[in-house]
């Protein structure tokens, strides 16, 4: 009967949005934050026109956690969303804040004081800090984003000499931005390419992106924390226009 209820309580606040979609949204989250796969249980509070709340449960019905729903009143899409985790006292000692595609995680001492924040933009980290017992800053990691060897202008030469429209998509009058996101690693190397928003456009110009971040040869320099090369994923837009 619960989970009845809490089904038809999604349903009808997100505007007839599929509910699986949102649960997996949800779950992917959750487990990003904990590093754990298994099963949480959710329970949803009261709400009104712009705010969701639930309550998230283990195995046992033992309250591990909360989460927030902010929904924008105009289009019913999810606008910012906040994760929490408890710890056995009862405190909070982990949070995640999502809006659209940047994230911020919270890390707490055992005491509740702040610990560290980091902050990610698409996926990928860009700033982190650091604070002491007490919760007051303590310093600053310096982060240096993977960029292609030669920076942007190099980037923008290959694109200019290697990226060709493909005929077909050019004769289905087709255009789009295609997303092509691959791993960074700490050598510089780049690995499992792919189409982040694959089937958003035609099939051509989705293979002639992911072809042409391959040919890219002059290679990548890895994100570094404080100094240290660390594996990464990056997304790059490739845009399609018609002249």
């Amino acid at each position: 009967m619960k989970k009845t209820f809490f089904i038809t309580l999604i349903f009808l606040s997100l505007h007839h949005t599929s509910f699986s979609q949102k649960k997996i949204a949800l779950d992917k989250d959750f487990n990003e934050l904990t590093g754990d796969s298994s099963r949480v249980f959710y329970r949803v509070n009261p709400f009104g026109n712009k705010e969701l709340s639930f309550i998230l449960l283990d195995s046992m019905e033992t309250k591990i956690g909360s989460e927030e729903w902010t929904i924008d009143k105009f289009s019913g899409a999810l606008s910012e969303r906040k994760i929490q985790l408890f710890n056995s006292e009862g405190t909070i000692h982990q949070s995640l804040l999502i809006k659209e595609k940047n994230r911020e995680i919270t890390y707490y001492h055992d005491n509740g004081k702040k610990k560290c924040v980091e902050k990610y933009e698409t996926g990928m980290i860009s700033s982190r800090v650091n604070y002491d017992d007490n919760g007051v800053f303590e310093s600053s990691d310096k982060i240096v984003k993977p960029e292609a060897v030669g920076g942007l202008q190099a980037w923008n030469k290959h694109l200019i000499s290697k990226l060709r429209y493909p005929r077909e998509a050019f004769k289905a009058k087709a255009v789009g931005l295609v997303l092509v996101g691959f791993d960074v690693f700490e050598d510089g190397e780049i690995k499992n390419v792919k189409i982040i928003n694959k089937g958003e456009n035609h099939p051509a110009l989705e293979d002639e992106a992911k072809r042409v971040v391959e040919l890219f040869d002059k290679g990548w320099t890895p994100l570094t924390i404080n100094g240290i090369p660390q594996k990464s994923q990056m997304t790059i837009p490739i845009n399609f226009v018609r002249g």
